[in-house]
């Protein structure tokens, strides 16, 4: 239930009815497969970017997605997962730790216990802003109308 959203460049733009389509959905492999948002974002010649959110992720959805239209995949970097931001200095193969805050935020909204752990080791590079974004779907139990944890 937690979306996932990619930066992707493939080569060439779309027009307004091949991304309606993607918004609605297509068959591929004999399943129904759909964005859950698509937005233009830049481009030029042959290379446009776009940012597509899938709520599920399956393997090289978004590649064969774009492949149906016609249009390859030349660059794909997850960007989003659910409410935190992917920061674009993490590489490929590297991680970060989120801040504290971040945390303890994030288990209070999944209505999960949270209690700081030790560190062991070399510490790892930190983020130094939050890397937690307004989310729609997860809202903190203090706010009226929200389920209440255990619920």
């Amino acid at each position: 239930g937690i979306d996932r959203e990619y930066a992707v460049r493939i080569d060439g733009a779309l027009d307004d009815a091949a991304l309606a389509r993607l918004r609605a959905g297509l068959v591929v492999e004999g399943r129904l497969q759909r964005f859950s948002d698509v937005q233009y974002y830049a481009g030029k010649g042959a290379n446009h970017w776009y940012h597509v959110a899938l709520m599920e992720g399956r393997n090289r959805e978004v590649r064969k997605l774009f492949a149906t239209l016609g249009r390859k995949v030349t660059r794909l970097k997850r960007v989003r997962y659910g409410p935190v931001a992917l920061p674009a200095w993490l590489r490929r193969g590297q991680v970060s730790e989120m801040r504290e805050d971040d945390l303890a935020t994030l288990h209070r909204l999944l209505c999960l216990p949270f209690a700081p752990t030790p560190r062991r080791g070399r510490p790892r590079r930190s983020a130094k802003r939050s890397l937690l974004l307004p989310y729609p779907q997860l809202t903190p139990p203090s706010n009226p109308g929200h389920r209440s944890c255990g619920q």
